[in-house]
């Protein structure tokens, strides 16, 4: 079945359900199509340094909670717990900060969630939330600094080879995480 037609000819003659999966289709379509998600900055396959960057994005319409955002490296993923601000006397443009620990090729997501994706977000949620818990609980305990850092608990990734499901991809851009330079 496409997008646009539903089969006619069922063999059970019912034809209600035909007519969920391509409804489904449609909303989905319909809202990939309202928000008109495109990144303005940095340009495509930027090469920029560890550490904070800011996106920017326009946006057809002003994003909705259930807008997610998420950084991608390799099958590593990570919800973004940053929501995209408004820029200040713009009426459609939008950014968020980001930041990057690690070089590498990372791309980063605007997708739009579902209720099997809004579910996933908030068990990820809970775990970064008890993860962060744990890393404040052994800063707690005098550990040297460079041992915390090399122990990267507070963040952890959802490992997955695509987008999982329950997110509609908007848009997309990747850049290179380069090394500070010395």
């Amino acid at each position: 079945m496409t997008a646009g037609w539903y089969e006619t000819r069922r063999r059970d003659h019912n034809l209600q359900a035909a007519v969920g999966p391509f409804c489904t289709k449609v909303r989905n379509k319909i809202r990939e199509l309202t928000l008109g998600v495109r990144f303005l900055s940095p340009e495509r396959n930027a090469q920029l340094s560890v550490g904070q960057h800011t996106f920017r994005c326009q946006c057809t319409s002003r994003p909705v909670p259930d807008v997610v955002l998420f950084t991608q490296k390799g099958n590593r993923w990570w919800p973004r717990r940053e929501k995209l601000k408004q820029v200040p006397n713009t009426t459609d443009t939008y950014e968020i900060d980001f930041g990057f620990g690690d070089p590498g090729s990372y791309t980063i997501h605007a997708t739009k969630t579902n209720d099997l994706g809004k579910t996933l977000v908030n068990y990820y949620s809970d775990i970064a939330n008890r993860a962060a818990q744990q890393w404040e609980e052994l800063k707690r305990t005098g550990l040297p600094e460079a041992t915390l850092n090399g122990l990267r608990i507070s963040y952890p990734p959802i490992i997955m080879e695509e987008l999982p499901r329950g997110f509609v991809e908007l848009a997309s851009i990747t850049v290179e995480i380069v090394p500070k330079p010395a």
